[in-house]
C-alpha cells in the first residue's frame, strides 16, 4: 500500500541544519527501487543517509564484506571519494567499488548551495565476482574452520555465502547502464527543480510546510498562510505548486491522511472522533470519506490490516 511519507526534519549534528524532505522524494525513490531493483538513498553534506528507496538496505553481499571481510573502512571511502568527485564536476559520477560492484552519486545544489547528494548501487553489469575478493574469503573461511571439527556441509555452506550474495545483486548489462544513469541524473534534476529537497529557512514556505507537518489538526487557509509568509494570496499558491508540485489544499490533505495513516496505526489505538479531530477534521463521518479516497479503504480496516 503506497502511504505517502511525510515531511521530516532531519537534524545534520555536523553543520547544523535541518533538512526539509517533500513526500514526493519517497514516491520517486519506491518507485525507482521498484522499477529498476535498485537502492536510491539521499545523504546529507556530509554524509548522513537520510532517505532510502522502499527502505532497502544493503545488499548480502556488501553486507559481507563490511562485516565478515572487514572491508567497511572501504566501502566508506568509495563513497567519499564518489561524493567528492561529483562535487567537484558538479554533475553525475559513477564508479565501481573495490567489491567490483557499480554506484553512481550526483550533488544536489540550490543557489550554489550544497543540499546534498543522491547515490543509487549497488548493480551488476555481467562480470563475475572479483578473484581477489574471492581469495580473501576463502583464506578467511579457511582459517575459521582450521583445526575444528565441522560438519563439511557447514563448511561448504559458510564458503559459497560470498558467492551467492553477488549473485543476488541487481543484474543490470552494461548495455542498460547507459539508459539507467541517465534517467537517475533526470530524476535528481527533477527533484532540485520542483524543490522536493531544501534546508529549513531556506524557501519562504519551509516554517510554513515544517507548521503544517506538526500541527494536522490547525485551521489552515491559503489566505492565512498567504498573510504569514507575507506574499498575496495568487504568489502563494504558485509557490506551493512550484515547491511541492501540488496545491496548498491538496498538500494539507496529503500530510493530515499521513498523520492519520500514523495514528491507526500506532499502539496508543485512539477512537475514530479522535483521529478525525487530531487531523483537523471537526466530522468523522467526512473524515472516513476523505481516508478512503485518499488510501482506497476505510480508516477502520486500514487500522485492522496496520495495527
Amino acid at each position: 500500500m503506497d502511504i505517502p511519507a511525510d515531511y521530516a526534519h532531519y537534524y545534520s549534528m555536523s553543520n547544523r541544519l535541518s533538512f526539509l524532505l517533500s513526500p514526493e522524494v519517497s514516491k520517486l525513490f519506491n518507485h525507482f527501487t521498484g522499477l529498476f531493483d535498485v537502492r536510491i538513498a539521499y545523504y546529507t553534506p556530509d554524509g548522513r543517509e537520510l532517505a532510502v528507496g522502499m527502505d532497502r538496505s544493503w545488499c548480502d553481499y556488501c553486507r559481507l564484506l563490511r562485516e565478515e571481510l572487514g572491508d567497511d573502512a572501504l566501502c566508506v571511502q568509495a563513497d567519499r571519494s564518489g561524493r567528492e568527485r561529483a562535487m567537484q564536476t558538479r554533475g553525475l559520477v559513477s564508479y565501481q567499488c573495490h567489491g567490483g560492484l557499480l554506484e553512481a552519486v550526483k550533488p544536489l545544489y540550490t543557489n550554489d548551495e550544497l543540499i546534498g547528494f543522491i547515490m543509487i548501487g549497488q548493480v551488476r553489469t555481467g562480470d563475475p565476482l572479483p578473484p581477489a575478493t574471492a581469495d580473501r574469503w576463502a583464506t578467511i573461511q579457511a582459517a575459521k574452520h582450521a583445526g575444528k571439527q565441522t560438519d563439511k556441509q557447514t563448511v561448504k555452506q559458510a564458503d559459497t555465502r560470498l558467492a551467492e550474495g553477488w549473485n543476488t545483486v541487481p543484474l543490470i548489462p552494461r548495455e542498460r547502464i547507459g539508459h539507467l544513469l541517465p534517467l537517475f541524473s533526470s530524476l535528481v534534476d527533477l527533484i532540485i527543480s520542483r524543490h522536493m529537497i531544501s534546508i529549513l529557512g531556506r524557501h519562504p514556505l519551509d516554517p510554513i510546510i515544517a507548521r503544517m507537518t506538526e500541527h494536522p489538526e490547525e485551521q489552515l487557509d491559503l489566505a492565512a498562510v498567504a498573510a504569514l509568509v507575507g506574499k498575496s494570496p495568487d504568489r502563494t499558491a504558485h509557490l506551493f505548486t512550484e515547491a511541492c508540485g501540488k496545491s496548498f489544499k491538496n498538500l494539507q490533505k496529503d500530510l493530515r491522511m499521513q498523520h492519520a495513516a500514523r495514528l491507526l496505526a500506532g499502539s496508543s489505538n485512539p477512537g475514530m472522533k479522535e483521529v478525525a479531530a487530531l487531523c483537523g477534521y471537526g466530522d468523522p463521518l467526512y473524515f472516513s470519506r476523505v481516508f478512503r479516497a485518499h488510501f482506497g479503504l476505510p480508516p477502520s480496516k486500514f487500522r485492522r490490516r496496520t495495527g
